[in-house]
């Protein structure tokens, strides 16, 4: 009995004292030293008592065993007791075992153990990810082989500073993957011993790829300035980024046109930089990043934009794009990076980008305002140039900093003679110089005097030593925080002279004021009488040269020999001639008086151009010279203005240019002209004649003046034609000009504003041109012809019968009211200037007729010799219909008639 109870005690103690598990030989801890503590009483104890049981046993009596037993009990609940707590320890110590090594695996850091030659001991998974590898396959595997070869060195001198001198060591590196894959890695190292002392080194790594290249980034931003020496700033960025994210093409652009297409700036592409272009932004994947931060495909681009032709080209497999925003929050402009291959760190290359596109915006928008600024610039510096008055500029000590061309004209100083002098010693003269600073009191000591904004007149000194009147403005401006004077001069000289001689003429005329109001009426009786002989000489020449070329034309329908047909030619021509001296003197009347009257009709280039190369064209043959029109691309093919006084300076040139030369070439030339301007029309007339001295060109285009005057003139004309065209030219707004030289020909050249013709839909027919064929009017249709010269009246006679119209005549307008009645004529063709009653006075008196007789009224066109300015007017004021100007061909009648008397 005693010794089964020895044994039951034995095994209850051995059972309460055993740990609860055994964790495994790797994670093994040493055990508590109250666990210890109490193991060892336990077995004391044990051996106590089993000493005791076997040596007094049997010598006890059974109230000391039970005494004993009592003791046993008691030991036995304290030892339940204690396992409890040592059960409860055991498992908050394993529970701080699990999450040490949860800790430990799953930080956010990589931990390695190194022995002291550098092989991986330990790792946790952290530092497995990050050095792309199995955790099982770290251990014993040298650290070093992880590390770029460049940094090697770097990296050993480190691990012999902490394990020689125990001081913790943080250092960066660049390092690599299992795979070959870069990073950069920020190591941080310190001394420690193992459980069987050994040194070991504890070593803590983190990714600072992205630290690094942010880093980068900015270093690049900071030492790549907005214009540098060696390339532009954004070629600068697309080379940095193709490098940086590894990629084949970078393409930085402006966006244009609302957003729809863009301008690149710059293009890498396979190591070198493209040409610029504009692309439709629609079907690309640049379409999408607009508006959005950040774009990416990191992969199968091409899938996604099967019609982008440039990812096609570069068989591109990712991409991704960032958009530039100006200062407003508004899209101006992208960049995005191509890659043959998918993305391989899109968060890095998404970062990267972003770090550069507020830059990149800053300098789009920098670059689009010094654009501007430029522009600007050439504007003012355009408008400045091209001004009449000095315009001059000087800093606050006086000092001209700005000359512009006319100020070289006025004063004869040069820019480089001006700029860096005083004004004031260089432009005012000794004499003025006192009144010159009390116009300005502050103005030599702080650029900003009383009369800044004021116009005063004083004198100014030429280079030459001349004095002129001026008029000066100044006005301040502040410039880079120092006032500067700008001054605007005007020569005043012609006025002031022209004031002058005012006064002396008004003065004069005050004594003589009967003397100028009787010039003045001998003047408009003058000018009056002057109108009146040309509108009589008007008809009187018109009215016998319209049967002189009415009939001639009439003559050569006519069966004729070959000498025959020579004659009417010549008589043709000569009238023709005679024709054309007195449009020219007509003309010159016109424009004396300022009446030139300009129409504004739609009409067709071509047709312009041959109409007025048709007689030079014949008289260059005639002479064996050479003929060219010629027409530059982008010259409208219709255009509005007055195609008769077009006409009328063009045959005028080239008629000239036929006359003056004797062998060559004559040569018409139309072109558009280019640039910022409104467009223009240039003709030039380019032949190779005598040429033309200086001397003669200055008084050219004066009336009645010819290049060759000698006394017995070779060339025949009036000498009216070019005065004519250059006041026509002027009229129209345009120009006139000739450059020649004494037997190398001339040139000249005239300019007129061009306004081309509406679109197609909006184009109009023109009135007024000659038909190819004479139209069929109404056969036998009556014409009542008023005409007081015999001769007329035949000749309109015979082409109403040549046009199948019949003809019924009357001698002035009084037998002409007595023959009307309503609806007897189809038309009536009266003759203006007629004794009895003239034609004006007979159309009223034949409208009244229509107007009592409440019928419709009969065409009426007016007849005559006179086209002196209002005559057209006065005659659509009576109630006519048309305008006929003597000397008319038939083609004339039938193209007036045709209207009212269509067949």
């Amino acid at each position: 009995m005693r010794q089964n109870f020895i044994l039951r005690f034995h095994r209850f103690t051995q059972k309460s004292l055993r740990p609860a598990a055994t964790p495994p030989m790797n994670e093994r801890k040493p055990s508590s030293p109250m666990t210890a503590s109490l193991r060892q009483r336990a077995e004391k104890l044990f051996r106590e008592t089993l000493d005791q049981s076997q040596d007094h046993l049997d010598g006890l009596s059974p109230e000391t065993l039970r005494s004993a037993l009592h003791e046993l009990r008691v030991h036995q609940i304290e030892l339940e007791m204690q396992n409890e707590e040592l059960l409860r320890v055991q498992g908050d110590l394993d529970g701080s075992r699990v999450r040490y090594f949860d800790l430990y695996d799953l930080a956010p850091v990589g931990y390695c153990t190194l022995s002291e030659h550098g092989l991986i001991l330990e790792a946790n998974l952290t530092a497995a990810t990050l050095l792309g590898a199995a955790r099982g396959t770290l251990v014993t595997k040298s650290f070093s082989s992880f590390i770029a070869k460049e940094e090697q060195d770097v990296y050993y001198l480190h691990l012999k500073r902490v394990l020689g001198t125990g001081e913790p060591q943080s250092f960066d590196l660049r390092m690599a993957k299992s795979d070959g894959s870069a990073f950069w890695g920020h190591v941080e190292a310190c001394a420690a011993k193992d459980e069987a002392g050994s040194p070991v080194c504890r070593v803590t790594l983190i990714d600072i790829t992205g630290r690094k290249r942010t880093e980068e980034v900015m270093a690049f931003l900071a030492r790549t300035g907005s214009a540098t020496k060696d390339e532009p700033f954004f070629n600068a960025l697309a080379r940095f980024l193709a490098r940086s994210l590894g990629v084949d093409f970078i393409c930085i652009d402006r966006l244009e046109g609302e957003g729809l297409n863009a301008r690149t700036l710059a293009v890498w592409c396979d190591g070198h930089f493209e040409d610029n272009v504009t692309y439709a932004l629609k079907d690309t994947p640049c379409g999408d990043v607009v508006g959005k931060e950040v774009c990416c495909f990191p992969a199968a681009v091409c899938q996604a934009f099967p019609r982008d032709q440039v990812l096609r080209d570069l068989r591109a497999e990712s991409y991704i794009g960032v958009t530039l925003w100006s200062h407003d929050g508004k899209p101006i402009g992208l960049i995005a990076a191509i890659g043959r291959g998918p993305l391989a760190d899109r968060p890095l290359a998404e970062a990267t980008l972003k770090l550069v596109a507020e830059r990149a915006s800053g300098e789009l928008e920098r670059m689009d305002r010094e654009q501007a600024l430029r522009e600007s610039e050439a504007q003012v510096r355009a408008i400045t140039d091209s001004a009449r008055d000095a315009i001059i500029m000087m800093d606050s000590r006086g000092s001209i900093t700005y000359w512009n061309p006319a100020s070289e004209t006025i004063f004869g100083y040069g820019r480089e003679e001006a700029v860096g002098k005083d004004l004031h010693a260089l432009l005012v003269p000794e004499h003025y110089l006192q009144g010159f600073r009390a116009a300005f009191p502050e103005f030599q000591r702080t650029g900003r005097g009383n009369a800044v904004g004021k116009t005063v007149e004083m004198s100014a000194r030429r280079k030459d030593g001349q004095e002129i009147a001026v008029s000066l403005s100044l006005s301040a401006v502040l410039l880079n925080g120092e006032w500067c004077s700008v001054g605007i001069v005007r020569d005043i000289s012609a006025r002031k002279q022209a004031e002058e001689d005012l006064l002396a003429l008004n003065r004069h005329l005050e004594n003589k004021n009967t003397l100028a109001e009787d010039l003045a009426r001998k003047a408009e009786a003058a000018t009056l009488a002057k109108s009146e002989f040309l509108a009589v000489m008007s008809h009187e020449l018109r009215t016998p040269l319209n049967g002189v070329l009415g009939f001639a034309e009439l003559l050569s329908d006519t069966p004729l020999s070959d000498e025959q047909n020579l004659f009417v030619q010549t008589i043709a021509s000569s009238g023709e001639h005679l024709l054309s001296l007195v449009n020219d003197v007509l003309d010159f009347s016109s424009i004396e008086k300022g009446v030139l009257e300009i129409k504004r009709e739609l009409f067709a280039t071509a047709d312009l151009l041959g109409s007025s190369a048709v007689d030079a064209r014949k008289a260059a043959a005639d002479k064996g010279l050479k003929f060219c029109c010629e027409t530059a691309p982008g010259v409208p093919g219709q255009i509005f203005g007055d195609e008769r006084r077009i006409r009328q300076i063009l045959i005028n040139l080239l008629i000239n240019a036929v006359k003056f030369t004797e062998r060559g070439s004559v040569v018409l030339h139309v072109a558009r002209s280019s640039g910022k301007g409104p467009p223009f029309l240039d003709f030039s007339v380019t032949d190779t004649g005598i040429g033309i001295s200086s001397e003669t060109i200055g008084r050219l285009f004066q009336p009645f003046v010819q290049a060759e005057t000698t006394l017995h003139r070779q060339f025949e004309g009036t000498g009216l034609g070019l005065a004519i065209s250059k006041r026509i030219a002027e009229a129209m707004g345009g120009s006139i000009a000739v450059e020649s030289a004494p037997g190398k020909g001339s040139t000249f050249r005239f300019r007129l504003p061009l306004e081309p013709a509406p679109s197609p839909g909006g184009s109009r027919a023109r009135p007024g041109r000659p038909s190819d064929a004479t139209p069929a009017l109404h056969p036998g249709a009556l014409v009542l012809v008023v005409e007081d010269n015999s001769d007329s009246r035949t000749l309109t006679g015979i082409m109403l019968r040549n046009l199948g119209c019949r003809a019924e005549f009357s001698a002035d307008g009084a037998e002409a009211v007595k023959a009307f009645a309503p609806g007897k004529f189809a038309a009536i063709l009266m003759d203006v200037s007629m004794p009895v009653m003239d034609g004006i006075e007979a159309t009223k008196k034949i409208r009244e007729i229509e107007a009592a007789a409440r019928s419709g009224n009969v065409p009426i066109l007016a007849m005559t010799a006179n086209v002196m300015s209002g005559d057209r007017e006065r005659c659509q004021a009576s109630g006519m219909d048309g305008f006929l100007s003597k000397p008319f061909k038939l083609q004339d009648l039938s193209d007036k008639l045709a209207p009212f008397l269509r067949g």
